[in-house]
């Protein structure tokens, strides 16, 4: 059975009784009673700065997508709410008389929301850059996160999430070219990009492929994402699961050591410690049962997001 942490959650019956706090009290906990051993819940009256109910508040629960608000939170601390993602196009070699005598390369910065526009839009950039012709390929270069697909270990793509890539086109999913996921994300919006070239007259003469650019490419072009705060506000006002774990890797690769779920969590866990709270962080998403916290905790972190800008 999903276990789920309740903060401040209500009944209309309880709204109305909040003058009394005894008969407030005595309805949250039949309520409580009513909802089985593995809820909990803490409810604090802001307008009076105090708690007026606690049911089993300190005790660690599977959060489901609740765990969202940590992931949320922990990348506005960490990263702030202008923070944009950036996808953009170098190149290596020299052009001469409009031809590239080398490669494109598609760099990917972890991006949840690039797609077909924003591709678009680097494809019509690089022609402006006077461009007609490629003699190398498109390589798609997703190194900024780790290849695992999954949210957390042993879970590969689902349909709750799809195939995380810091190269992100589309969620991963092959629509509108096809059903089902990208198995190969890097390769597949490389030859993406290649296609949409041709459209703007740039010619490619050869497939999209994986790879990573070099150190001496050069930037031709640069979309970025929304403002973050944009990004956490679709997050969870949606409880979108693929925006989610694309943030926590994202913190892994910004503010952590590696672009991982596993150095993600260790950021989350970390900007939980700082704010006072202890949570059990495996996914961004909530979607894993290893996840753990606090009704109460849930509260505290709510009431130091009430503080922030």
């Amino acid at each position: 059975m999903l276990t789920i942490a309740l903060l401040g959650v209500v009944s209309a019956t309880a709204a109305a009784a909040v003058k009394s706090p005894g008969v407030l009290r005595a309805t949250l906990t039949r309520e409580m009673r009513a909802a089985g051993g593995a809820s909990g819940a803490w409810v604090y009256d802001g307008g009076a700065g105090r708690t007026v109910f606690k049911w089993n508040a300190a005790t660690r629960r599977v959060p489901a997508s609740v765990q969202k608000l940590v992931t949320t939170a922990t990348a506005l601390d960490r990263l702030g709410p202008q923070t944009r993602f950036e996808t953009s196009v170098l190149a290596n070699g020299d052009v001469v008389d409009g031809a590239l005598g080398g490669d494109l390369y598609l760099k990917g910065g972890g991006d949840p929301s690039f797609g077909t526009a924003a591709l678009g839009q680097l494809a019509d950039s690089v022609a402006e850059t006077g461009i007609q012709r490629v003699t190398g390929r498109v390589y798609g270069d997703e190194s900024y996160f780790d290849s695992v697909r999954g949210a957390a270990r042993g879970l590969g793509a689902s349909p709750y999430v799809g195939p995380l890539s810091a190269l992100s086109f589309n969620r991963g999913a092959l629509a509108p070219f096809g059903r089902g996921w990208q198995t190969d994300p890097a390769t597949f919006t490389a030859e993406r990009l290649r296609i949409s070239l041709r459209r703007d007259e740039v010619a490619v003469e050869r497939g999209g492929r994986a790879g990573h650019a070099p150190q001496d490419a050069r930037t031709l072009a640069t979309v970025a994402s929304d403002p973050l705060d944009a990004i956490v506000r679709h997050t969870n006002h949606v409880s979108d699961n693929y925006y989610a774990e694309m943030l926590l890797k994202g913190l892994g690769a910004r503010a952590g050591k590696h672009g991982s779920t596993a150095a993600g969590a260790r950021v989350a866990r970390a900007f939980a410690r700082k704010a006072g709270f202890e949570a059990r962080v495996a996914d961004g998403s909530g979607l894993s049962r290893a996840n753990a916290i606090a009704p109460r905790d849930v509260g505290k972190l709510l009431l130091d997001a009430r503080r922030e800008p």
